[in-house]
């Protein structure tokens, strides 16, 4: 069980009070939805929902839930002097799509957007840079990460203008407001880089308003299998059998067991650094274990573990992944391992691209993307002589297996990249 500090009731900052939504706030905030429709509508999804105020009853009511969970911390924006709702900022976890914050890992990231006819006064440089100071002083964060749509040169401008690092530019990972396929722009602050720019900030107020009691609170980590899948993912046929000049891909199967067990153990030394099951299997059962939660999230569809044998031999090669899918997209991550005794044969690439002709083919995706621990070399060429295009690096994203923060370098294939070999 983590611990987690005690979540603040406001912040006050030179010109703005920070504080979680109420009930009350309800007309307000449809007011400045409605009055912001066109500009704001661009970038955001939510809006063309706030026809009526209940819209905004439905959502402060979601926040609060939210905020009672610790899972996301949606804060309303207010004018100190006179009261006035201004908009809108939160801290959520770096993954969209439902995921809660991960406290154990102290990695968060924030989105945020103003009403109409504040915007060119730094309100929000200003509400930025509380939440700055919220996530590395009080909740001691390793990361406060930001994205954006490319397009969104006001947004882009917030996080440059406070001193953000420009990680990547993920290509085609979103469908924007307008139904097209968007590019994202990923942004991120370190503590040493937080501190550095705290400290420039000189005398600016920030005063965090604590509850009365203020122990720290239990967290009880959630993963992605408390995430629902979307009911589209059943249009998705399963990968049955991927079949490649040397090689056949399949789901992992019980009676792999003993094939998987006697890979790993001899290709141990070159696997443990990189690959988390691999550090999980040590006997027979152990292995069983992993192929039957293979088959249990494959049935789910939540990730397609994936095992690759000689077509003329039978003879275990190793394995692929199917997981982090986005079936509204639709996008998914690719991941892939070797036996070791099978290097220098070209069965590696064979892997990948045989991962990569199956989502493109069947599912129809319009981006494949793979993560690498940006020290994995291997891995990181292996991606690029099979035509995927290193993005940048994700900084301080999730754990390695040394259980700290790392950095994953990014790569992509999208519909286009194909079109054009």
């Amino acid at each position: 069980m983590a611990m987690m500090p005690p979540l603040p009731v406001a912040i006050e900052t030179d010109r703005l009070i920070l504080r979680p939504f109420a009930p009350d706030d309800a007309p307000a905030l449809y007011e400045a939805v409605v009055q912001s429709r066109e500009r704001v509508g661009k970038w955001l999804p939510w809006v063309p929902f706030y026809t009526d105020q209940s819209a905004a009853d439905a959502f402060i009511g979601r926040c609060r839930q939210h905020w009672h969970d610790a899972t996301e911390l949606p804060f309303a924006i207010f004018d100190r002097e006179s009261g006035r709702f201004l908009g809108g900022i939160a801290v959520h976890a770096t993954r969209l799509g439902g995921y809660p914050i991960r406290w154990d890992w102290g990695i968060f990231e924030t989105g945020y957007w103003l009403r109409e006819g504040t915007e060119g006064k730094g309100y929000m440089r200003e509400a930025v840079r509380a939440i700055v100071r919220l996530v590395f002083q009080h909740f001691n964060a390793n990361k406060l990460a930001l994205r954006c749509d490319s397009r969104n040169d006001a947004s882009r401008h917030v996080a440059e203008s406070i001193g953000f690092h420009l990680d990547r530019l993920a290509r085609h990972d979103s469908i924007a407001t307008d139904g097209s396929i968007r590019d994202t722009l990923f942004f991120s602050l370190l503590p040493d880089e937080a501190e550095q720019l705290i400290a420039s900030w000189g005398s600016e107020r920030f005063k965090l308003i604590l509850p009365i009691d203020r122990a720290p609170r239990e967290f009880e980590p959630q993963t992605e299998s408390d995430v629902p899948v979307p009911e589209v993912a059943l249009a998705f046929s399963s990968p049955v059998s991927i079949e490649t000049p040397r090689l056949i891909v399949r789901p992992a199967m019980l009676d792999d067991a003993p094939a998987l067990l006697a890979a790993i153990e001899r290709s141990r030394p070159e696997l443990t650094p990189w690959i988390r099951f691999a550090r999980a299997i040590h006997t027979l059962e152990d292995a069983e274990q992993f192929c039957r939660q293979s088959m249990s999230s494959a049935a789910a569809r939540r990730r397609f573990d994936l095992h690759a044998f000689e077509r003329e031999t039978g003879a275990f090669v190793g394995g692929g992944t199917f997981h982090n899918m986005n079936w509204l997209l639709p996008s998914v991550e690719l991941g892939w391992w070797l036996d070791s005794g099978c290097t220098g044969r070209g069965y590696g690439q064979e892997i990948v691209r045989g991962l990569i002709d199956f989502v493109f083919n069947e599912w129809k995706v319009e981006r494949a993307e793979a993560w690498c621990h940006a020290g994995n070399l291997t891995s990181r060429h292996l991606a690029a002589r099979c035509g995927l295009i290193e993005e940048g690096i994700a900084r301080s994203e999730y754990p390695d297996l040394s259980g700290r923060p790392a950095d994953w370098a990014v790569s992509s294939l999208i519909a286009s990249d194909r079109a054009l070999t």
